[in-house]
């Protein structure tokens, strides 16, 4: 299941809430699509999201999804449940879990937990350990991710190590950049290389090369009413080639 991608606008909040009296508490929904074009044979894959985000700078924040997503001509659904929360000014604990049904290409479960620690100079440092468990696999990953703020920009590179059962460790890189013009919307650019744990059917997992670019926004066209967009193309070794894109309207209530 993919991230919801709250955590950017919660990394956010967390430096901004240290100068800053408390600001009210923030609920927004987000419902999207996603669709990405395989070649070399492989089915196109389709999925639907409807997020939520509960959160108010300075103190805890929560955010849930639920997908509908099809691939390898079967459907499945899920659900996703996570928390941010500040311990001071300095250092935050976050946690994310889910539950995949009906497909055996969907995890039938995951759990994330981490911490993160800003420091000098709009530097930041995150660390998270992920385990996701498939009908016939088990992957674990370990994320490691270094940030910098300054002004209106946000860069940031995050190496993950990820294993699955039984085998050697594997590396992947990956490096964003992105301008929020004000507190709330945002774009970038993002890459990545590496090697990663390829699902390829809906119970066989694989390694491989992978190469991928993108760009992703949120602009909010009125106070409640917001577009988000995300546009990809990447390679997954001698696999394929993948070329993505979702469109999300998201609401604050």
């Amino acid at each position: 299941m993919r991230h919801g991608g709250w955590i950017w606008w919660l990394m956010l909040a967390t430096v901004q809430a240290q100068d800053e009296p408390p600001a009210p508490r923030v609920t927004e929904a987000e419902l999207s699509v996603r669709y990405d074009v395989l070649d070399r044979g492989f089915d196109d894959e389709q999925s639907y999201r409807l997020d939520w985000l509960s959160a108010r700078r300075g103190y805890n924040s929560y955010h849930g999804g639920v997908i509908s997503q099809s691939r390898f001509g079967e459907a499945g659904q899920g659900m996703e449940l996570g928390g941010h929360f500040p311990l001071d000014g300095r250092w935050s604990l976050f946690t994310e879990g889910g539950l995949g049904f009906s497909a055996r290409f969907l995890p039938e479960w995951f759990a994330e937990a981490g911490a993160e620690r800003r420091l000098a100079y709009g530097f930041g440092l995150r660390a998270g350990y992920r385990r996701t468990s498939y009908s016939s696999n088990r992957v674990d990953r370990l994320g490691l991710t270094g940030d910098r703020y300054w002004g209106a920009w946000r860069g940031a590179y995050t190496l993950n190590l990820t294993w699955l059962e039984g085998r050697d460790p594997v590396l992947g890189h990956h490096a964003s950049l992105s301008y929020y013009p004000d507190d709330r919307s945002y774009w970038g650019v993002r890459v990545g290389l590496g090697e990663e744990r390829e699902l390829v059917s809906s119970a066989r997992i694989v390694t491989t090369d992978t190469a991928a670019i993108g760009v992703f926004g949120r602009y909010w066209l009125a106070p409640r009413w917001a577009l988000t967009w995300d546009l990809e193309a990447g390679r997954q070794g001698e696999l394929y080639h993948r070329y993505g894109a979702r469109l999300g309207v998201r609401h604050a209530f």
